[in-house]
């Protein structure tokens, strides 16, 4: 019961009731404009009809329901503490299916992230962004673009799946894309939207070691954007293997490492390599333990193992950093 109703406060705090419900109407209503012939009875013009079919879809982890088809045999009281009744799995996967034939998701995605952007971080300061990507797989009776899911070790239906946190693991927003796209292609575009979508500057993106690559890096140099991300198969590489550009400066909050920019010492691999590079190792010690990546904008080589400016707050959020 805890688990509902603190839900529902945070529903109605941060504003997503309506915005939800007026996408998905507006959305229903394009359709239905588009299409007079068809008809959508799981998406009703009724919103106190519309609800309970999102919060059985919102409350599934709390009931302990991993999907909608497990809505087959389920037996416990769940939402009758709600709505005096409970869905079964028909219902949800025809509502399912019709908020698919809407094509609902990007929008819903960037309303709630207009909503939760100025929920967490008022104002109009720059946003720093968390970024996760992974594969998520899908359980469908269609036929469906599959890929390899390097959890489960094979190959099976499924999206990739982009995560937006702010600054303090603040959730913003979630986008799916094909199961074999990459972050290269998605990445720097999604920021410039979601610039003009929130109206507010992104001034730095973190990201674990998939997004430490070459071609991303140079993505980012030809969109004059910042980004901090790990060099792939750091611990395979050496001192010897940069040139240090400036003095070792003792890390923001952290006066037992020091950090410093760095270039490849091979000039020829340097000039073809748009990323700038950071250091990081204990103090008193000559090998680095840590190399950072990335375009760092106006940062000191001191704040990049903390992310931002205010510290490690962002850095320590970002999964993998």
């Amino acid at each position: 019961m805890r688990g509902f109703f603190s839900l529902e406060g945070a529903k109605a705090a941060l504003g997503v009731v309506e915005v939800i419900a007026q996408t998905v109407v507006t959305g229903r209503d394009e359709y239905l404009a588009s299409n007079p012939d068809q008809r959508l009875p799981h998406l009703s013009t009724d919103l106190g009809a519309l609800w309970p079919k999102l919060d059985h879809l919102l409350y599934q982890p709390i009931l302990g329901v991993e999907r909608p088809r497990c809505l087959y045999y389920y037996q416990g009281d769940g939402l009758e503490a709600l709505y005096g009744f409970t869905y079964k799995y028909l219902t949800l996967e025809h509502f399912l299916g019709q908020l698919g034939r809407i094509q609902v998701g990007g929008r819903l995605a960037e309303s709630l992230a207009r909503v939760y952007v100025q929920a967490w971080y008022p104002g109009a300061e720059e946003l720093t962004l968390l970024v996760d990507w992974h594969t998520k797989p899908h359980w469908t009776k269609f036929s469906s673009h599959s890929g390899h899911l390097a959890m489960w070790g094979r190959t099976r239906s499924g999206t990739k799946q982009l995560i937006l946190n702010g600054e303090e693991g603040r959730y913003l927003g979630g986008w799916n894309y094909a199961i074999d796209g990459h972050m290269t292609h998605t990445l720097v575009d999604l920021e410039a939207n979601l610039e003009e979508m929130v109206g507010r500057a992104v001034r730095c993106t973190i990201m674990d070691s998939e997004g430490g690559g070459v071609p991303l890096g140079q993505r980012y140099a030809q969109a004059d954007r910042n980004y901090i991300s790990v060099l792939p198969r750091e611990h395979s590489y050496t001192l010897a293997d940069f040139r240090v550009t400036g003095a070792w400066q003792t890390v923001t909050d952290n006066p037992q490492r020091e950090a410093a920019f760095a270039h490849w010492a091979d000039p020829k691999r340097a000039a073809a390599d748009p990323r700038q590079f950071v250091l990081l190792r204990p103090v008193g010690q000559q090998e680095p333990t840590r190399i950072y990546t990335a375009q760092f904008g106006d940062l000191s080589a001191s704040q990049i193992p903390g992310g931002t400016a205010n510290g490690g707050a962002a850095m320590s959020c970002a999964s993998g950093i």
